[in-house]
């Protein structure tokens, strides 16, 4: 795991650019290097996992090409083994597979390629630079082009100390964050500078000045244009499914096991993180290490208790750290730093510190059990907007323009209202897991100018995801527009950001792309029975930890991150609010306020959060 940064410049500032290279020393800080000529820089910072010794640095050249790399690539060695007979290796390293697939198969590669990674390879000859991204989003990867250079880094505050000025706000952006938690790419919260979409590449060809973007992994044509099929509910008898996903499940966490320093997990006490510590602890037959995190005040948050209770049970070293107030509050400073844009999710703050005790133990690796609700349907809300769409396909076109009539004169700020707004208007009703804003209620938020400065079809899902429409089975149309926004965007950067601020690798062996497309390929009748979410998981699940943990409530990695802002903060939530509208001028303060003293009841909390945590990401950076 690394960070990689380049620039195309024909004035390139080479000192500018290892000081811009060296801001992202948390990510590898295990070695700096570059390859420089004339008008090319490609940097690399190394976090040392796969190889420890020096043959495996970066940049890898060969006469022709040229390769930086952050990420795993967990089936290399089958890979080499099974296509490069014919190549002399250097090293032991995934990165040296990877640049000689490239030579073999071109930018058909990532498609061989199982794991998480964004890399870049520049063609001497020709004068291109190749740049990709996995097929989920689990690594970043940003570029700017401005017409005269073009720069490329795993962080935007790479790019930024090369450019050396304050760019403006991307407004769409912000819409899109308001929205969704984050911002969707290509889109990020600053103009020109651009985020590679999940299993994209983009092409810039030097002598040309082009740049072109491409798909290689198309998550409908692989998976969910074929999950509507209702023969596939007859493929399978349950027994023979379960073996299938629970073999796919253990290939999962042994492949992520690979690695020439130790692996931890992650350990909430739920079934995701609680499944792949069993599994881990049951493959390596030894004592393995996990992490919890609890709260000190809201102990209604804290889950340490089952964290517990699974770690006695598979009898494993088990680190527990409780936090309070004065932790939450000192840690939002760094955690809006290695962010670089606002991301809404207020779990990143407990993962910055649960990954702070890890690099403290001297861990590197460390799996987590992000991705599971997505694909077994784990999240409540599915079941709930199910219901909402079951409706809708109930109801006659005529019978839905006389309620959205009767409808809008019921209007309130609800999501209910919302929900039954799309449902009586045909519109797709899930807008992702991480849905905040509403349309109806960012007319609130915003001066009437500004809002509809923007395209109304900014503000529905079909102009994000145009392929959602054509799944019909609505939970897989859910569980596709998650793996597509919510997983992506929000959860992975989460991830990678807080992780590898504190040079640590986080592994998901859920989001093992066998395993997404297996799942996503099942009609949902399949996945869930008796509104039972998680059916089939739970049904492996028992077979490794106590009933108790497997059918328990979810709760979700949650924290008591609005009580204690406002414990804090107090009124200077709401003035910091204003005096932000005082420089913007975007914002009605008098809904602002609504949100102030709705939160303080316990209502609107993550709307009030995402513009919080706006307003101190404005202030530093203008």
């Amino acid at each position: 795991m690394c960070g990689i940064f380049g620039v195309y410049d024909k004035y390139l500032n080479k000192s500018l650019a290892v000081k811009s290279l060296e801001k992202l020393y948390h990510r590898g800080p295990d070695n700096i290097s570059f390859f420089i000529k004339k008008d090319i820089f490609l940097g690399h910072t190394r976090l040392s996992i796969i190889d420890l010794t020096p043959n495996a640095n970066q940049p890898l050249e060969t006469d022709r090409f040229v390769i930086v790399y952050n990420g795993e690539v967990y089936n290399y060695w089958q890979l080499r083994e099974k296509y490069l007979k014919e190549y002399k290796f250097s090293s032991n390293s995934d990165t040296e597979v990877i640049l000689y697939m490239f030579d073999k198969f071109g930018v058909e590669s990532p498609k061989y390629f199982n794991g998480m990674f964004s890399f870049c390879i520049f063609d001497k000859e020709d004068k291109i630079l190749y740049l990709f991204r996995d097929r989920f989003g689990k690594k970043p990867l940003y570029y700017y082009d401005d017409g005269s250079k073009f720069i490329f880094s795993s962080e935007i505050k790479s790019i930024k100390s090369y450019l050396q000025k304050t760019l403006d706000i991307n407004k769409a952006a912000f819409i899109q964050y308001l929205q969704f938690w984050s911002t969707f790419p290509p889109d990020t919260f600053y103009k020109n500078i651009k985020k590679l979409p999940q299993g994209s590449y983009l092409t810039f060809d030097i002598n040309k000045h082009k740049l072109s973007l491409n798909k290689y992994f198309d998550l409908y044509d692989e998976a969910f244009n074929s999950c509507d099929d209702d023969t596939k509910f007859n493929e399978f008898q349950e027994e023979d499914l379960l073996k299938r996903i629970e073999q796919l499940i253990l290939s999962s966490v042994e492949s992520r096991l690979i690695a020439d320093v130790n692996v931890a997990t992650f350990l909430s006490g739920g079934i995701d993180s609680s499944l792949v510590t069993a599994v881990y602890s049951k493959l390596k037959n030894e004592k393995i290490s996990a992490f919890s995190i609890g709260y000190k005040e809201h102990k209604h948050y804290d889950e340490l208790k089952y964290a517990q209770k699974v770690a006695q049970y598979l009898n494993i070293d088990h680190f527990r750290y409780e936090v309070g107030k004065k932790d939450f509050l000192e840690t939002i400073d760094k955690v809006i730093y290695y962010l670089d844009e606002p991301v809404s999710d207020p779990a990143c703050i407990p993962t910055f510190i649960l990954s702070e005790k890890v690099k403290e133990n001297n861990i590197k690796v460390i799996l987590t059990g992000e991705g599971s609700d997505e694909i077994f349907f784990g999240y409540d809300n599915y079941l709930k907007m199910n219901d909402f769409y079951n409706l809708s396909e109930k109801i006659s076109d005529d019978e839905k323009k006389y309620l959205l009539h009767y409808h809008f004169n019921q209007f309130n700020l609800t999501k209910e209202w919302e929900y039954f707004r799309r449902s009586f208007s045909n519109e797709i009703i899930y807008k992702s897991n991480g849905e905040n804003f509403t349309y109806f209620q960012l007319k609130e938020l915003f001066k009437y100018d500004f809002l509809n400065s923007f395209p109304k079809e900014l503000f529905t899902i079909e102009h994000f995801l145009p392929k959602a429409i054509k799944i019909k089975d609505s939970l897989n149309q859910m569980s596709y527009v998650d793996l597509s926004i919510w997983i992506p965007e929000v959860l992975m950067t989460k991830i990678d950001r807080m992780t590898m601020a504190n040079s640590v690798e986080a592994r998901a062996p859920f989001l093992d792309y066998r395993l997404v497309l297996f799942m996503s390929k099942l009609n949902s009748k399949l996945k869930i029975k008796d509104r039972t979410s998680k059916y089939l998981l739970k049904k492996i699940a028992v077979k490794y930890l106590p009933e108790e943990i497997v059918y328990r409530k979810k709760k979700g990695f949650s924290s008591p991150f609005l009580e204690w802002i406002l414990e804090s903060e107090g009124k200077n939530v709401l003035n910091n609010l204003i005096n932000l509208n005082k420089s913007l001028g975007w914002f009605n303060d008098n809904f602002l306020e609504f949100l102030f003293f709705e939160g303080q009841k316990g209502r609107f909390k993550l709307h009030l959060w995402s513009l919080i945590l706006f307003e101190k990401w404005f202030k530093k950076i203008y």
